[in-house]
């Protein structure tokens, strides 16, 4: 399965966690494929702060903790 894939799926966020690689936001800013996405022209986008990977449960911990403020602060209940 690849990026394409996610065409299928026009109402999902994209989340991305820092820190980006340098050159890889001005290589899909100039990409077709990434462009189209409908996260993307929809400006369903989430950016998370860096998460140690190697962190074990407390890592896992922070990560769920900053994707439920992304979201919620995204989309907060009513």
């Amino acid at each position: 399965m690849g990026i394409d894939a996610l065409y299928d799926y026009p109402e999902a966020a994209l989340v991305v966690v820092e820190p980006v690689p340098a050159g890889v936001e001005d290589t899909l800013a100039k990409s077709g494929l990434w462009q189209h996405l409908p996260s993307v022209k929809n400006a369903n986008l989430l950016r998370l702060p860096p998460v140690w990977s190697f962190g074990a449960l407390p890592s896992a911990q922070r990560f769920a903790r900053e994707l439920v403020a992304a979201l919620s602060s995204r989309n907060p209940l009513e």
